[in-house]
């Protein structure tokens, strides 16, 4: 949460920012978005080509590999290389 400090007299006070009159915590607006990305299908759309950046066929086939490799015991760094060397060749790069 931002906020920004009033100084009166040599003491400085905390204050919140808010959105408004009222204060809406990130959470409930992130949470807002995503169940309009959800209901709506542009937006869902959308949610997919920003979870699923690029060829989602090819990145939806390292993200299975990546859960396999994890699964398996594979240390998360080697795992995370193994994904990116797969999305690489499979883009031609």
């Amino acid at each position: 949460m931002g906020y920004k400090i009033k100084y009166t007299a040599g003491n400085a006070e905390k204050i919140p920012f808010r959105f408004g009159k009222r204060k809406i915590p990130l959470r409930w607006l992130l949470l807002g978005v995503l169940l309009l990305a959800l209901i709506l299908p542009v937006g869902r759309n959308a949610l997919g080509r920003l979870l699923l950046p690029g060829d989602a066929e090819v990145t939806g086939q390292a993200l299975q590999a990546l859960a396999s490799d994890l699964q398996t015991g594979t240390d998360f760094p080697d795992a995370i290389t193994a994904f990116c060397h797969h999305i690489l060749e499979e883009s031609g790069h």
